[in-house]
C-alpha cells in the first residue's frame, strides 16, 4: 500500500488505513511514520519499505529508527518507475574519496 511519502500528495492517515485491510502486507514509503503506526505494522506482520526512490529516500533514516524501535520487519525496494531506478550491485556513479 502506498504510504505517506513526503514527496507526493497523500492524505494524512494513509499509513493507518493499511491496518483496515488485512490483505495488505507491505507499507511502501511511509514518510514520517509514527510510533503508533509502526507498532500496528509490527503487530500485524506488515513489512515497511526502505525505499531507494528519489525523494522517498529522504525519510529512510526516520522510518528505520521508528520501525526498529517498534520491531517492524523491513524490505528494501527500488520503487522503480524506470529502468534507471533499478537497484544494482554496483553504484551507477562510483564513489570517490576526497583527496587528503
Amino acid at each position: 500500500m502506498h504510504g505517506e511519502t513526503i514527496v507526493e500528495p497523500v492524505l494524512r492517515g494513509t499509513n493507518r488505513r493499511r491496518d483496515l485491510c488485512p490483505d495488505v502486507d507491505i507499507l511502501a514509503h511511509p514518510g514520517f511514520l509514527t510510533d503508533d503506526d509502526a507498532r500496528l505494522a509490527a503487530a500485524n506482520g506488515v513489512f515497511v519499505e526502505i525505499s531507494a526512490r528519489k525523494g522517498h529516500a529522504f525519510a529512510n533514516g526516520h522510518v528505520a529508527n521508528v520501525g526498529r524501535a517498534a520491531g517492524v520487519r523491513f524490505l528494501v525496494n527500488s520503487d522503480a518507475h524506470t529502468p534507471s531506478d533499478l537497484l544494482t550491485a554496483r553504484p551507477r556513479t562510483p564513489w570517490r574519496l576526497a583527496p587528503g
